[in-house]
């Protein structure tokens, strides 16, 4: 019994420390969080300072070797083009910076070796783009999408979509639902129809052909200028996500100033 009430002494103190650690970490993560996510604010330039996500623990060994293995990035509301709501994401792979400089403000250099950015386009952002109105999104994979794509297999830069709305024909209502390609053309996205159901609100589903059909599935084809990526990332990529258009891109051994210059 003498024996075990050091012990005991001992392992409420390790917890105490324990404690104390786990304050300083996630204190610590808190702090670098903030100063990241003004820094990059300025250098995104989006009017707003980004939501910054540290992850991996413990934040203070990856603090005091000035290599942060993961900073995921988020602004969402930002405003590009016809679009008012697209949602801006990013990640940095082992973000290299000082942590003192951080601190203080002294150092505003990020060297990152492996930058990701996405933007993420919603259905009621996209709504305003195309004259259809309660417009749905899902993902598709169909012969004809495939045959459609411009990229060839296993090529990423084109993916079949599914636009699901409502069109106005004559004062009648029409369900329309459009199955295409969603394509990166020169950095910009492009919506192709290729297949057209239409549901008419008197008659129900109807059954169309030539010219008629042409003109409603012009109505889908789309393009749209996301604006580019953060941090110069080339787009090359895109995906469609149930209710999601989304474009993405990554880049190696990036620079990033928080004086708002690039590297």
């Amino acid at each position: 019994m003498r024996r075990a009430f050091p012990f005991k002494k001992l392992t409420i103190t390790l917890v105490v420390l324990l404690g104390l650690f786990l304050a300083a970490d996630f204190g610590g993560a808190a702090l670098a969080e903030y100063q990241v996510s003004k820094k990059l604010g300025r250098k995104l330039e989006l009017g707003r300072d980004p939501g910054v996500r540290i992850t991996g623990f413990p934040f203070l060994t990856q603090a005091v070797r000035g290599d942060f293995r993961d900073v995921r990035l988020r602004v969402p509301g930002v405003d590009v083009g016809p679009l008012r709501d697209v949602d801006v994401r990013a990640e940095l792979h082992h973000a290299r910076i000082s942590t003192l400089g951080m601190l203080t403000g002294e150092n505003n250099r990020i060297a990152v070796d492996e930058v990701t950015g996405e933007l993420r386009i919603g259905e009621s952002d996209l709504d305003k783009a195309v004259p259809v109105e309660d417009l749905r999104i899902t993902p598709v994979d169909t012969p004809a999408a495939s045959a459609a794509a411009s990229g060839g297999a296993g090529s990423d830069s084109s993916t079949g979509v599914r636009l699901r709305g409502k069109v106005d024909i004559a004062g009648t209502t029409n369900r329309v639902t459009v199955t295409g390609t969603l394509r990166l053309e020169n950095g910009k996205l492009r919506i192709v129809p290729n297949e057209l159901d239409l549901e008419n609100s008197a008659v129900g589903r109807v059954d169309i052909a030539g010219t008629f059909e042409k003109m409603i599935l012009r109505q889908f084809d789309t393009t749209l200028d996301p604006g580019g990526l953060p941090f110069d990332v080339r787009p090359t990529a895109v995906e469609v996500e149930r209710g999601t258009l989304v474009v993405a891109g990554s880049a190696d051994n990036v620079i990033i100033n928080g004086n708002g210059s690039g590297g």
